[in-house]
């Protein structure tokens, strides 16, 4: 072999070159197995590894195979242990909220008795009206397809003349109407509509 440094040669077994002293080193060569060359046909080549080449001396023709690092298997490792360890929580907590929402859900929707409809359809004319629901008396008058229908009255100090409204409860939600003085039910203010939540309205 050659020296890189003087250019002198020497023998194969020399660590050091005799003229300038400077360390040997056999010049490699990397083939990837894999590639066929002109004698070979396709379906006597063999599959690529990634990570595992051959390594021939130049000069000895020696072959060695080299594998990856022991490193960056562990860095492989981690990141995929990294990878699944973050995807089962984030499911985790993505489903404990699911939860909560259909529980809250739940809880809204809640069937309420005909006693607490009354109470919900007076908070509810109070405030509205801004009258004191000590002054406001209330009476469930029934069900009609789903529908839940509740009386609401008060008399006006002032003048003492009487109010008189209907609350429409369906599911979760309540409006309400005015009722004439021929008893008559007038427009229903869906604009007021308020939502029942735990047994009461929301504003």
């Amino acid at each position: 072999m050659f020296c890189t440094k003087c250019g002198k040669e020497n023998e194969e077994r020399n660590k050091f070159c005799f003229s300038c002293g400077k360390k040997l080193v056999s010049e490699k060569v990397h083939i990837i197995s894999s590639i066929p060359n002109s004698n070979t046909s396709l379906s006597d080549a063999q599959p690529v590894t990634p990570n595992k080449v051959n390594t021939v001396d130049k000069f000895t023709g020696e072959t060695k195979r080299e594998t990856m690092p022991l490193k960056h298997k562990v860095y492989i490792g981690i990141f995929v242990v990294a990878v699944l360890v973050i995807g089962y929580f984030d499911g985790k907590s993505k489903a404990s909220s699911q939860s909560v929402v259909a529980n809250k859900s739940k809880s809204h929707t809640t069937r309420l008795l005909k006693s607490e409809m009354k109470d919900v359809c007076k908070s509810y004319i109070s405030q509205n009206f801004r009258k004191p629901e000590n002054i406001i008396t209330t009476k469930y008058l029934k069900k009609d397809l789903g529908v839940n229908f509740i009386s609401a009255s008060y008399v006006r100090s002032s003048d003492n003349s009487k109010w008189e409204y209907v609350c429409s409860i369906t599911g979760n939600k309540i409006i309400w109407a005015s009722i004439r003085e021929d008893g008559s039910v007038g427009r229903w203010r869906y604009e007021d509509s308020r939502e029942i939540i735990n047994g009461r309205v929301k504003y």
